[in-house]
């Protein structure tokens, strides 16, 4: 899982190249590149295969074939007020040159979120704003609004502020976590090797791939979310896992458990969505749960199942 720091880390830079004497603001740029890439030799120590770029004020490419690069970020919890009112207006049909469509990186926060409201409204719309390409990160549990707090936090705090927020708009926004990339600390206040260590370890956590079926010879490796993992080995036995999928705000193992309604055709596309997160994996066997009381209880979801063959009316 890939996380990236918020441009913020520059401030980091500024406050070493001001303790080396800048003045004006020629002698500051030139300090920052100094203090940036210290100890970093570009394609040396630090190879762009790997991932790998040193700080530095000249940009890869000639001055002239540089492009002028914008970068829309939003640090608000994301509600329906915001998204109908500003969101929705700003970006809907605004093209990049190269007609790819605009987009922010939205770091949200947990303030403000109404739970009781929350498949509605504030984080279905972080969902929307997912799937229309934006970038969504994180901006801690508490913001808490001192910057002290920030200043002063523990890489256990910061990593649960971080780490927490990231598993809360996966579950309720419905979105991989891996697919949530990015962290900005309120009040821009950088919390030094203790932010960096914390997200570091963020970082490194990634969601384990799907387990495949396998025989229980030599007993069973994978955690079971319900139940009781069995803890001794019998020869032969095969077992398949049974996935969770994530439903409407919720994980979940059976259909009837997500609470995911709407068309025949919003069920048929959540369905295809949770396919290819696998399909796009690993491939392990996706398990669909399913009963009576589901299709009883969730109006279209009998059609949903069936995917496009409804238009057809076949």
């Amino acid at each position: 899982m890939k996380l990236f720091l918020s441009v913020t880390v520059l401030l980091a830079f500024i406050a070493l190249a001001a303790s080396q004497g800048c003045e004006q603001e020629v002698n500051c740029l030139e300090a920052i590149a100094l203090a940036a890439s210290q100890g970093c030799e570009q394609e040396v120590n630090c190879l762009e295969a790997n991932g790998c770029r040193c700080a530095t004020t000249q940009s890869p490419l000639p001055l002239d074939e540089t492009p002028q690069l914008v970068i829309c970020s939003f640090n608000d919890a994301i509600t329906e007020l915001a998204y109908t009112t500003y969101y929705e207006p700003l970006f809907s049909g605004r093209m990049n040159p190269d007609f790819y469509p605009v987009s922010a990186t939205f770091f949200v926060p947990h303030e403000y979120t109404d739970y009781r409201r929350v498949n509605d409204f504030d984080y279905r719309r972080v969902n929307d704003l997912y799937r229309e390409g934006h970038e969504i990160a994180v901006h801690s549990i508490t913001k808490d609004p001192l910057t002290e707090y920030w200043l002063e936090s523990s890489v256990s705090n910061l990593k649960d502020e971080f780490e927490g927020q990231m598993r809360i708009i996966s579950r309720f926004a419905n979105i991989p976590v891996d697919d949530i990339s990015g962290a900005r600390v309120p009040n821009m206040a950088l919390a030094g090797d203790n932010l960096f260590n914390a997200l570091s370890e963020i970082a490194k956590l990634s969601v384990p791939p799907a387990s495949v079926p396998f025989t229980l010879d030599y007993g069973s490796q994978v955690i079971c979310a319900s139940g009781v993992c069995p803890q001794n080995t019998h020869a032969g036995m095969w077992v398949t896992p049974i996935i969770n999928i994530m439903g409407d705000g919720v994980e979940c193992n059976n259909l009837q458990a997500c609470r995911v309604e709407g068309t025949a055709q919003e069920i048929a596309n959540w369905l295809i969505r949770e396919f290819n997160v696998l399909y796009q994996g690993n491939r392990a066997p996706m398990n669909l749960v399913l009963s009576s009381a589901w299709f009883m209880a969730t109006e279209n979801s009998l059609q949903g199942l069936h995917g496009n063959r409804y238009e057809s009316g076949t």
